[in-house]
């Protein structure tokens, strides 16, 4: 990725000291994580793709009661900080200006999270501990409770235990 946006990213969302606020506030690492797919009510997955590059990555295709597509990607890294570069790497690709944060939008979860400008929002990424989460729904036209399912997600990690 260009160096000149990382910068630019990492400048307009403050990106060192939120970092340095999350690192605070983590708790430990987790292991290997596997989404608990029947703890996430009301849909369905219907495929869970292994990234073949990257063993520590994989996406998830969930079916929600009304048909909607909603794709759930998930990497585990070694620690918060790399978790958080991920996130970087993510909004500095974004397409919007500045996206805002989840909590800004009424969504409360993860160590740092953002959304993107739909109301409610359609997509959602975050990190919690040492994972990165995106979350979005396939088809933005379509209508799913894209928070609701990144809260249970994040619940999930949350109660993790910490890695051996």
């Amino acid at each position: 990725m260009d160096d000149a946006l990382l910068r630019n990213a990492r400048e307009r969302y403050e990106f060192d000291r939120l970092t340095s606020e999350a690192a605070r506030r983590s708790a430990p690492p987790i292991g290997p994580f596997t989404l608990a797919a029947e703890n996430l009510s009301g849909i369905e997955l219907v495929r869970r793709k292994p990234d073949p590059t990257d063993g520590s990555r994989y996406t998830d295709t969930y079916r929600t009661p009304d048909g909607a597509y909603v794709l759930v990607t998930i990497q585990r890294t070694r620690d918060s900080r790399a978790a958080h570069e991920s996130l970087l790497h993510f909004l500095a690709n974004s397409m919007a200006e500045r996206l805002p944060r989840a909590q800004e939008r009424g969504v409360e979860l993860g160590d740092t999270a953002f959304a993107n400008l739909a109301q409610p929002p359609t997509s959602i990424a975050f990190v919690r501990r040492n994972m990165f989460i995106k979350i979005a729904l396939a088809d933005a036209a379509a209508k799913a409770d894209v928070a609701r399912i990144a809260v249970a997600i994040d619940e999930q990690i949350a109660a993790a235990p910490a890695q051996p």
